[in-house]
């Protein structure tokens, strides 16, 4: 290969090299909290899912066992989880995913509260305690259906799967967390765990307050559609414009010209 060939394919190379499409900017967890509305949106997400988690873990380690056998014990357990997510499959498409997400928080951390002032050592008042208990966990079950759907939706597509895994580091500390704060019960009383998990779930009814419905809505695609997601409607780009009606084209200002002007301004 003689010099003059070499300098051809340097030329060539350099050309489509400019022709090339710019490299699309690389983003890293940190992407998620550096504008202010992602940042809002993740230090809200991350306490939603660690709520999530150091309730529904720490309510499981302190469910008394419903039946002597283990394994019939884990099966009416995990039947009875089913029932939440059943509900949220059906409840999420008609009422969104903000609203119902707030409901079973709520309703498991009024369960969690409400278990710690039944007292007694009655069998009728255990029973009582131990379905309150697993009402919370089902509750904290259904919440979970709900914001994993919300979350995804939140963040725009070039984040996406950064902030779930954000978000899911915040469930998982929780669910370390949780067999910890069961044994603060040695320290403080009984039923103090249980009532500050309560506070915890509660919480996060709170931390939904800022965030936007995601329901009907065009998803962000990029950082800039995140910060104004909720303020007002993202505009989806990818629709092509509607021509306008009754023969008009439209103009570089927005406007429109009717067909029958322009035949008039050209004596037609």
């Amino acid at each position: 290969m003689n010099w003059e060939m070499q300098h051809e394919l340097v030329s060539i190379a350099s050309y489509m090299q400019g022709q090339l499409p710019d490299e699309k900017p690389a983003y890293t967890l940190l992407d998620c909290f550096r504008p202010t509305g992602l940042r809002r949106t993740s230090i809200c997400m991350m306490y939603i899912w660690f709520s999530c988690g150091i309730g529904y873990y720490g309510l499981f380690f302190a469910t008394a066992p419903l039946v002597d056998n283990l394994a019939i014990n884990v099966f009416i357990n995990g039947l009875l989880e089913l029932v939440p997510c059943l509900i949220s499959l059906i409840v999420v498409p008609q009422y969104g995913r903000k609203q119902p997400m707030v409901i079973w928080s709520f309703l498991g951390g009024f369960s969690c509260i409400l278990s710690c002032l039944v007292r007694g050592s009655e069998p009728s008042m255990d029973a009582g305690r131990t379905a309150l208990i697993i009402i919370g966990r089902m509750a904290l079950s259904g919440s979970f259906c709900c914001f994993l759907i919300w979350t995804a939706e939140l963040y725009p597509t070039v984040l996406r799967g950064n902030g779930i895994g954000v978000c899911m580091f915040a469930l998982r500390l929780g669910g370390v967390l949780a067999p910890q704060l069961l044994s603060l019960a040695f320290v403080t009383f009984q039923e103090f765990p249980i009532i500050l998990m309560g506070i915890i779930a509660l919480g996060g009814v709170v931390a939904a307050y800022p965030l936007a419905e995601t329901m009907n809505m065009n998803l962000p695609d990029t950082v800039a559609e995140a910060e104004n997601f909720g303020s007002k409607p993202v505009r989806d780009t990818r629709r092509q414009r509607r021509l306008p009606h009754h023969g008009s084209i439209s103009t570089l200002d927005g406007g429109s010209v009717r067909m029958s002007q322009i035949s008039q301004g050209t004596g037609t």
